[in-house]
């Protein structure tokens, strides 16, 4: 499954997160077949699922960045760089943010170059407010269906990212 790695742009939304407020599960692991989010033991991937007993599959798993829980409702944060611009990850992207999405699942799309910028060989935030303008959007979504499909979901913006089938 590979090695377990918190980007400096995830830890960034995830301290954006805490600073208004919401601790963001990290190290999740969601199970399409048993439809459950489980915590990486000791940050080792396991070789199986273990609600269902079952062996991981290529496919049947995905990891996402950030998980959240806001009283019934779930979503998944991912922070993405250029890797997912890849024909190969945009197609896997979209069916894994289409299984979440049918699961009941919320999905968040940020791109790396949305919350950081390269400056002098380092990475730097672009502005302290702009990640937490995001979680709290973001927070503000979780429990508000109409919100998230007419103003999340519809927007053009998020289509190139993998929310949204590409043609």
């Amino acid at each position: 499954m590979g090695e377990l790695t918190i980007t400096f742009c995830e830890s960034v939304m995830y301290r954006a997160f805490k600073d208004i407020g919401v601790t963001p599960l990290q190290f999740q692991i969601y199970c399409f077949t048993c439809r459950q989010f489980f915590t990486f033991k000791d940050y080792i991937p396991p070789e199986q699922c273990w609600a269902g007993a079952h062996k991981w599959t290529k496919g049947e798993f995905c990891r996402p960045d950030l998980v959240l829980h806001k009283g019934k409702f779930d979503a998944v944060v991912r922070v993405d760089g250029s890797i997912h611009d890849k024909k190969k990850n945009i197609k896997v992207d979209h069916i894994q943010n289409k299984t979440l999405l049918e699961h009941g699942i919320k999905v968040f799309i940020i791109r790396n170059e949305q919350i950081v910028e390269y400056s002098n060989r380092k990475l730097r935030v672009i502005d302290n407010w702009i990640p937490m303008a995001y979680a709290s959007m973001i927070w503000l979504m979780m429990d508000k269906d109409k919100l998230y499909k007419e103003l999340y979901l519809k927007s053009g913006h998020w289509k190139e990212f993998g929310l949204v089938k590409i043609d």
